[in-house]
């Protein structure tokens, strides 16, 4: 018997030929709790891809919100698949913090599809990297697991020197801390596309950091691509 990934009900999934010669990996979460996670469908920021419909109209201006108004970078562009919510941070606390690896294979079909939709396949994914200590205190890099989930294109050029966890946080922290990634390889880096591949987009300080660390070491293009955008 199947049961959803997150809340471990069985499954009730429609039968037909199709099925059974290929079954689909969204049968690894419930409609219930598909429900219960909201996809950024309206109109977004062109820059973090942020919903403008959660937001007051003093807080964007035509199709820019105001974080990226402050950041004024009009070549930065990421996409989030979903918005923010309680059931997308119990979500997100049992894969990064309780070790739960399997959960995030529920939203592995509409995470594909959104790539497939918004990305240029060609482009090389960067898993936004863990410090040593950080990698050894979870025993996996979430990024890398988001990553794989949609393509083998994958390599690691970058390191990150500074440990302190982000979700420990507040806001004006996050965006003061310099992040301190480092390339490997600068020839890893020199004239290639590269996708960033992150759980949660909140401030925009991780990616964009990364990103500008890609594009002096000779980046021809960086973008990002996260799961989440709080």
């Amino acid at each position: 018997m199947t049961i959803c990934l997150i809340c471990f009900e069985p499954l009730i999934s429609s039968f037909d030929w199709r099925s059974l010669l290929k079954p689909s990996s969204m049968d690894r979460i419930c409609t219930v709790c598909l429900q219960r996670c909201p996809i950024i469908t309206s109109s977004i920021c062109r820059g973090c891809g942020r919903s403008l419909a959660d937001l007051a109209p003093s807080h964007y201006e035509l199709d820019t919100c105001m974080d990226c108004q402050k950041w004024n970078d009009a070549s930065f562009f990421n996409r989030s698949l979903y918005t923010y919510n309680d059931f997308m941070q119990s979500i997100i606390e049992r894969f990064k913090f309780q070790g739960d690896y399997e959960i995030i294979q529920a939203f592995k079909e509409q995470w594909y599809k959104f790539y497939k939709k918004e990305c240029n396949p060609k482009a090389i994914l960067v898993p936004i990297p863990l410090t040593d200590e950080r990698l050894y205190e979870r025993g996996f890099n979430q990024s890398l697991a988001l990553a794989e989930l949609i393509s083998d294109n994958i390599e690691m050029p970058l390191v990150r020197c500074s440990g302190t966890k982000q979700s420990k946080k507040n806001r004006r922290s996050r965006l003061a801390e310099r992040l301190e990634f480092k390339v490997v390889d600068s020839l890893m880096v020199t004239n290639q596309e590269f996708l960033l591949i992150d759980d949660i987009y909140t401030t925009g300080a991780t990616v964009r950091q990364a990103a500008n660390c890609l594009q002096e070491a000779g980046a021809r293009s960086v973008r990002s691509l996260t799961l989440i955008r709080a």
